[in-house]
């Protein structure tokens, strides 16, 4: 899950079609509803909606443990913790085993199906990739964190940018901050997630029991929600919106919580709230994926008063 997401999600933010359709606003502007300039499409066109579907249509879905046999081969997946639909994979060589470990998490307490270490059993071979030194504890804290200067920040009046894309982790963070500003006395504090794929990633998340944790597994068979963000929708703390245009005007209020592409801040509705936010000191934008560099990010706003904070949580 996410993949098919993550490249319609490029196509929007930085295709030809997006350039066309999007009307220019002013560099001073600070009206979040106008669309951002042409200026700012710094990448070369990508591939189009037509190639992601065509591309999907040659998939073929797999199951968890599902043995699959190419030529004289049989390869079985093996959930990977990391998101949602990963995997690591088991290649049976008739006689041989040869495991296959990429980006995979042992983080507790998270959505995904957790990490299936019977990928390792009896193998005679391990291929290890995306290796990072982290560990629980410490995304435990730096969750911690991120909740405090959140709080601290809507306390003041301000409200926070989490520049970021429309999956994996991200689901974890909007559930965890919704507890945290509860337990705080921060209640109806409106979040809004502002994305091309907000909407159908949102939704699709929440019926992905398969590959989710057992704790979620089992709340798809009560009156219950697997994913918290699904509650936060019906109780109208959680909306979403395609771009920061008149569909998002009509549900907006401050201060507010928002999550917005691009984490790059050189694309889409993330411009928009910065040139809305930029010049109050109370407002927070922060940084949680790892692969964006902040100073980087931040370069292209230079005198800005909006305080950066960088907090880069990673569950691999």
């Amino acid at each position: 899950m996410g993949i098919r997401q993550m490249m319609k999600e490029l196509v929007h933010f930085f295709g030809d079609s997006v350039l066309k359709s999007r009307t220019h606003s002013q560099p001073g502007s600070t009206n979040i509803f106008t669309g951002v300039t042409a200026d700012w499409n710094v990448a070369r066109s990508l591939y189009s909606i037509a190639d992601i579907q065509s591309c999907i249509d040659k998939v073929r879905p797999v199951r968890f443990g599902e043995h699959l046999n190419l030529y004289e081969l049989e390869v079985t997946a093996y959930s990977s913790g990391y998101c949602l639909g990963s995997a690591n994979w088991m290649i049976d060589c008739g006689g041989e085993k040869i495991s296959i470990v990429s980006s995979s998490s042992t983080v507790q307490n998270i959505h995904p199906l957790p990490f299936d270490e019977t990928v390792l059993n009896n193998a005679d071979v391990i291929i290890l990739s995306d290796l990072r030194d982290k560990d629980g504890a410490r995304f435990e804290t730096i969750l911690i964190e991120i909740g405090n200067c959140v709080a601290n920040t809507l306390k003041n009046k301000g409200n926070v940018l989490f520049p970021c894309t429309m999956n994996g982790i991200i689901f974890d963070i909007i559930g965890f901050l919704s507890q945290h500003l509860r337990a705080v006395g921060l209640r109806g504090i409106p979040f809004y997630a502002v994305s091309p794929i907000a909407e159908e990633s949102l939704k699709y998340s929440n019926i992905c029991g398969e590959w989710m944790c057992t704790e979620r597994q089992q709340k798809m068979y009560l009156p219950d929600n697997p994913m918290h963000h699904q509650d936060m929708i019906e109780q109208s703390l959680l909306y979403y919106a395609s771009r920061a245009d008149s569909s998002l005007q009509e549900k907006y209020q401050e201060p507010c919580v928002v999550f917005a592409g691009h984490p790059s801040l050189r694309r889409s509705a993330a411009i928009n709230f910065i040139r809305k936010w930029g010049n109050n000191s109370n407002n927070s934008i922060i940084f949680t994926e790892s692969e964006y560099d902040c100073e980087e990010a931040m370069s292209a706003f230079e005198g800005l008063q909006i305080k950066p904070i960088y907090l880069p949580i990673d569950d691999q």
